[in-house]
């Protein structure tokens, strides 16, 4: 008897194993995906802006991924923050005279809360703040009365003083909820986050870096700020040469330029492969490139 539980021993441990590397692997895949799905929604905010479809740019995952970093970051540590205060002000509720009242408080900041988000997404309130309010309202919203539920039942003696925790474990589908908010902001703080971008670039393409082209062929180039010269000289294996261009993206063997005074709209973007025929050089953005 002992001997045949030894022989099951290493299988229960390696089955175990396996399980962990099991959740691990998909937790870190969901993880990849949203990082990826954040990044995707900042370009496709940050290039619509300036009238590319991010499908056109064709980036791969790792460029979404580094461009979700910036974006996630700042909503998601305001997240944390937000519930590390609750938790740490949890010791002091718990058990004090002030819970019920506390509770009964922060149901009520939460149900404001949500009757502004369900106005301003129904236009019955105008708000001039650009950051995406309506979702976290909704957030701030579930969050308190998640909160506040839970201390009025620690304080009927209905609950363990988990609080929070015993709510969302106990009922997944609020838990569900709060995750699917916390979703809607970050992805909603992406886009905000992107088209900001955009704009930034719309408003000062020179301050994006300077290029010059040199070609074999006539590109027949235009916009607002693009110069054209034919290069002299026999040796010389370009004919023309192109200034007054701003460097925008690189994706695969194709570069994305901008005219030197684009405006959205009017100017095109420029879109040129990458081939033996052409060359591209790179300056500060301070600095005023020419073909000479």
């Amino acid at each position: 008897m002992d001997q045949r539980h030894r022989s099951r021993g290493p299988q229960v441990e390696t089955a175990t194993y396996l399980e962990w590397v099991t959740t691990i692997a998909g937790a870190t895949t969901l993880v990849g995906a949203l990082l990826f799905y954040f990044g995707w929604a900042r370009a496709s905010a940050t290039f619509s802006y300036l009238g590319i479809e991010a499908d056109v740019l064709g980036l791969g995952f790792q460029e979404y991924l580094l461009r979700s970093v910036r974006s996630t970051y700042s909503p998601l540590l305001a997240l944390v923050v937000f519930l590390l205060g609750g938790l740490a002000l949890r010791r002091f509720l718990v058990g004090s005279p002030v819970a019920f009242p506390v509770g009964i408080a922060l149901i009520t900041f939460g149900s404001i809360s949500a009757l502004f988000g369900l106005f301003v997404s129904q236009g019955l309130v105008t708000v001039d703040f650009r950051w995406p309010l309506v979702p976290v309202a909704y957030l701030v919203a579930a969050i308190l009365a998640v909160y506040g539920f839970g201390l009025l039942l620690v304080a009927w003696d209905q609950a363990p003083k988990s609080l929070v925790g015993s709510i969302v474990i106990h009922h997944p589908l609020v838990g569900g909820v709060i995750l699917l908010l916390a979703f809607w902001v970050v992805s909603s703080y992406a886009a905000y986050r992107g088209k900001a971008i955009g704009e930034e670039i719309s408003a000062h393409p020179d301050s994006r870096p300077s290029v010059v082209v040199l070609s074999e062929n006539d590109l027949h180039l235009r916009g607002s700020g693009v110069r054209t010269e034919r290069v002299e000289g026999e040796g010389s294996a370009f004919a023309y040469c192109y200034s007054g261009l701003r460097f925008l993206i690189r994706s695969g063997d194709r570069q994305f330029l901008l005219p030197e005074r684009w405006k959205r709209g009017r100017d095109p973007v420029i879109v040129l492969p990458e081939s033996q025929s052409i060359r591209f050089e790179y300056f500060p953005s301070q600095a005023v490139s020419n073909c000479r």
